[in-house]
Formats: C-alpha cells, structure tokens, sequence
C-alpha cells in the first residue's frame, strides 16, 4: 500500500491510528506460511510477546481479526477490500487455527498449565466471534470453510459453558472468562442455537456472585487489577453489550451487565483520585495482584449515556474533537510517513485495533463530565469514613475523607505477593494526589516501616483493630458501609512486640511506630519535580504548590532523605487498543510530569509524626 496516494483527508476522525495499520498491512499478510505443515501460520512477532511466537499457541492467530478487518472494510482507502491474495491468506490462517482446536473445543498454548488451554479458548472465541461477524456478508470466503469455523465456534463455546472444573478456577481470573460472554453474544448474533443460548444466559445470570466481589472487584488471582479490568474485562463487556442490543432475547441481559458496571464504578470511585485541571486520574494501585497500573487517563463507557458516574472517567466530545486535530495535523506534517512497523512488540500490529471499530460509542459533554465527577464521594462529600469488605477475602479498604484530605487504607490478608498493604494513597483537591503506594514485587515506592533493610512490614498481611472516637468497630462483619463519624484509630503489629498506630482526625493524620532497634519509616510523595517547592529539614518535610502545603512533620528526627527512587507515574495511556484511549494531555506542559520520590526519616525504638495539608504559611 502506497499511502503517498492517499492522504490523511481521506481518513474519518475516528479512523486517524489506521494509516499505520494499513501501511504495514502488507507485511503481516506476507507472513503467513505458504506451505508445509504449519501453512496460515501468522509468522511474525507483532502480536503476543516474541518469545510466544510459536506455531502452538493458538492466541497469535488471533490477528484473523486484521485480515477479516482489511478484506471486508469498504472504505475509499481499503485496496484491500476483496482482495484474493488476502483470502487467500484469511483461508489458510482460518485452516490453520482450526488445525490447532482438539476435540473438545480447545486450543494450546505451548509450555503452559492446563488451565491456559481454556484461557486461550475463551480469547479465540471472542476474536474469532468479531472476525465471523465481518465474515457474514460480501465479500465472503469459502462457504464451507465459514460454516466450520461456525462450528468450531460453537464447540468452544458448548465446552467452556457446560465444563465445570475450569469454570470454578476461572473464577480468579474474570477477565478470561468474560471472553466467552463476547464470543457468545457474537455467535448468536448470527446463528440462533437454542442449547447455547440457553447455557450463555445461565453462565451470565451467575456472574455477579461468582466473577464480582462483594466489594465490586473483579478478582484477577483474588483481588483488583486495574489493568485487566481496565483492558481485557472491559473490552470482553463492551463487545457483549454492543451484540446483546442487537437481539430482543439479549434485552433482559443488559440489567446483568449494568448491575455489574454499576457495582464496579461504585468501587472505583473510592480509588481513583482526580487530578486538578482535568490531569486524569492516579490510582489506589497498592491492591493491584497481577499487574502495575498507577494512572488512567479515561476510560470510555458507551453505558456513559445511562449511568452518570461513568461520564466521571470518560473523555468529553470536545477533547475527544481536538485531540483528533492534533492527530490530524501530526498526519499531515509528516505523511506519508507513519513509523515503521513495531516488530518484536507484544502490540506491534494488535487485533484489538480492529475489535471495536463497529461498537457503540458515546462521550459526554464538559458540563456532563463535570457534572459527574462532582458524584465522587471524596468530591461530593467532605466528611466521612467509609469502609469496603470482601468477607471470602478478609480484605478491608477503608476510606477517609476530611475538608483537606482524602486517604485510602488498605488492610487484611495479602491476597498476591505484590500487593503492598498500609496507607495505599493521599489527596488533595488542590494539590491533587501528594502519596501514592506502590504495588510490585520490589519494596521501593511503598509506605510503611522497614528494618535492617529487610522489606517493609506492611507487605504482608496485616490484622488491624479499628477504633472511631475509642469505639472498637470490626471490618469484617459488614460490607460496603460508612463507618460512624468522629476520629479514626487503626492499630497492627509489626511482628512480635512491634506495634504501629494510625490516627485519622479532621486536619491531620497522625502516625506512631514503636519497633525495637534502627527502623526507618517510608513515605512515598507524588510531586511535580519542577513545578513544586520542597524544603527539607531536622524532623520536617514540606512540599508547596499554588498556595497549599503538606507537611510531614517527625519532632526529634533527623533530616529526612527524598527521593530515593524516582518513578514516573504517568508516561501516557498505554495499551490503547483495549481502551479506546487517547492522549488528551499531550498538549499539556504537566502532562506526564508527576514523578514519585520516596521521603525517609530513620529512627530508633519509635517515631511519631504528623501529616497536614492546608494554605501555605
């Protein structure tokens, strides 16, 4: 393809990220194996991570999608439309990936546990339901071959819906499982199957109590990834919706989905901290089990258009409008000219590019953004102490909002070795959000006390009392609830005769730690490095910016150190291909700038201090 005999006028608004697509297409398309036993292999490493590209894992050739995309998109600029040369490929790759599915509807995944071939199952059924869907019209391929892709469709899904083994494991993991809803509302979008509509109903009737916490957690490996639920989850539902709203038997099912959402959007608005000016939003990400995810940009909810609170984290029309400007004339500056193709790159030329181009969208307005995010409760409340239970889990999250804080406490048992517990973040709504916890297999970045450099104690699994106003309350007995007003007292031991305290009043927070010997107390700050102005002093750290200051203050320690690792929290939407998510900042001088530093102060036997957030003295 010759984008030299194109031109970035020839793309719709929201078709501005194809032209790398289509420039680099040929080259996907020239790698699929021609001959021998592994003919309509995908054979090129811009979809899964290199060291999985591998004629047995079934998951590479998920790019079908790509093909199914180019050779039946009539779109002025496709030449691909139609293509022989692309059926061609399209028909061995489609032969080929039905060469890999055994008997019972699964597909491998090489070096992996048993349970991965159903993962991998539940994935091919969502791409496969996408690419079967463009396939149902003209240009077509082989009848005979469309009808035995149909029904290796209906075998995985058959499977995975009746077989309960996996089901009760895939439970840790909904993101995978959630797969099977948009391959199933996909199929049956095209074909009516009694037997599996009625096995598709019952699995997503059940889904609430066995793939949601009680708290509104999708549980990845016991507990919140923001990540997963971010990407893969939310993908799996938007494309589940958009075919449910297709079919008059799929109505019903939409109150499944929206209570769900509707339950999920309720936890996320206790965990994620918005940032001044519109900067998006930073995460209460210590609680995270899979994978790292300290910021979020927006997430695009097409159900935006029925539940307000989800306007909250969506992008409005009009950045959606002039960030696509900004596209549009970095297209133009440089065309024909798009960067050459990301080889060696899990998402190098990624079929999620293609999954959604045909899905529902809607973005709210400013005022309906704004609107929403006033229905935050840390935003629409300045009092209060909430508190989140997972009883099965024994986790708690606790939640304090005061008039010049919020704070998220995260306690209980450690549900992944990543998960760091303790003090999980801090905000202001001028300052936006000042600490964050970290959440990884490494100690840095984490509040909390550290001894003899060993990791910190709040890593593991903590068991708190809770106190409001010297009246003892227990966490796990309830779900979901605002505590009684007043002061909050948490109290835990740091192993056998340690003990730390944490006191939550209106204007201060205060912190007590009495450990045997040399210890040293970590206090992770998210700061602008050149922007705010940071004193450091005998027993005092102070960070300044637009007239506010938070103060740490530890009467009797020495200087404290800052920073002791530098991380930055914000590099950009990444992985924008699930989240239908754009870079609404980069016109922005901060956007990208907040960075994490670690602040110390080292003790011996006990440390108390104090933290504060008010005008600047």
């Amino acid at each position: 393809m010759d984008l030299g005999e194109l031109s970035p006028g020839d793309f719709l608004d929201e078709e501005l990220d194809l032209p790398y697509y289509l420039a680099h297409f040929h080259t996907v398309a020239n790698s699929v194996v021609e001959s021998g036993p592994n003919r309509g292999f995908i054979d090129i490493a811009v979809w899964r991570n290199p060291e999985q590209q591998d004629p047995a894992n079934a998951r590479v050739m998920e790019n079908v999608l790509s093909f199914a995309y180019f050779y039946t998109k009539d779109r002025p600029w496709n030449a691909y439309r139609g293509s022989e040369p692309v059926r061609a490929r399209l028909e061995a790759a489609l032969r080929f990936l039905m060469s890999l599915q055994d008997d019972q509807g699964l597909y491998p995944w090489p070096g992996k546990s048993w349970s991965t071939g159903y993962g991998t199952a539940a994935f091919i059924t969502k791409f496969l339901g996408e690419t079967l869907v463009l396939l149902n019209g003209t240009p077509s391929i082989d009848s005979e071959l469309f009808d035995d892709v149909m029904a290796a469709q209906r075998r995985s899904l058959h499977y995975l819906l009746t077989e309960q083994e996996w089901y009760h494991f895939a439970v840790q993991f909904p993101n995978q499982w959630t797969c099977i809803w948009a391959g199933a509302a996909a199929y049956l979008h095209l074909r009516d199957d009694d037997e599996i509509e009625e096995l598709f109903v019952k699995r997503l009737d059940d889904s609430p109590d066995h793939f949601q916490t009680a708290s509104g957690a999708y549980p990845e490996e016991h507990y919140v990834d923001w990540n997963y639920t971010f990407g893969t989850h939310r993908s799996n539902e938007r494309m589940t919706r958009h075919y449910l709203l297709q079919r008059a038997r799929g109505r019903r099912q939409l109150g499944v989905l929206r209570t769900m959402l509707e339950r999920w959007l309720d936890l996320l608005s206790y965990n994620v901290l918005v940032e001044p000016e519109g900067r998006g939003f930073i995460l209460n990400s210590a609680v995270e089990t899979r994978s790292t995810r300290r910021y979020v940009d927006h997430v695009a909810h097409p159900e935006a258009q029925e539940i307000p609170l989800a306007r909250a984290f969506a992008p409005s029309s009009r950045e959606l409008a002039e960030q696509r400007a900004r596209t549009r004339a970095g297209l133009d500056q440089a065309w024909p000219e798009v960067g050459p193709l990301r080889v060696g790159e899990q998402f190098g030329f990624s079929p999620y590019t293609f999954m959604h181009r045909d899905h529902d969208r809607w973005y709210p307005t400013d005022q309906q953004r704004q609107q929403a995010i006033q229905l935050l409760p840390y935003v629409a409340r300045q009092s209060f102490i909430h508190q989140r239970v997972d009883s099965k889990l024994a986790i708690h999250m606790t939640y304090v909002r005061r008039p010049t804080y919020y704070a998220a406490f995260n306690s209980g048992r450690r549900t992944h070795a990543q998960q760091r517990l303790g003090l999980g973040v801090l905000w202001h709504p001028v300052l936006g959000t000042v600490m964050q916890t970290q959440s990884d297999w490494q100690s840095s970045g984490t509040w909390g006390t550290r001894a003899g450099g060993a990791s910190r104690e709040e890593a593991g699994t903590s068991t708190p009392r809770f106190f409001v106003d010297g009246n003892p309350v227990a966490p796990w007995a309830h779900t979901n609830r605002d505590l009684p007003t007043g002061d909050l007292l948490i109290t835990y031991s740091l192993g056998s005769g340690n003990t730390k305290s944490v006191e939550f009043h209106d204007d201060e927070i205060l912190v007590t730690t009495s450990y045997a010997g040399e210890f040293t107390e970590d206090f992770p700050i998210v700061f602008y490095p050149d922007v705010d102005d940071v004193v450091r002093e005998p027993g005092l750290f102070v960070l300044r910016r637009d007239g506010v200051e938070l103060r740490v203050e530890a009467p009797g320690a020495g200087r404290p150190s800052f920073p002791i690792s530098s991380t930055t929290i914000h590099t950009g939407p990444p992985h924008a291909f699930i989240f239908e998510q754009v870079d609404l900042r980069e016109a922005d001088p901060l956007a990208g700038a907040k960075r994490l530093g670690t602040m110390r102060f080292s003790a011996v036997d006990e440390l108390s201090y104090r933290i504060s957030i008010a005008a600047a003295s």
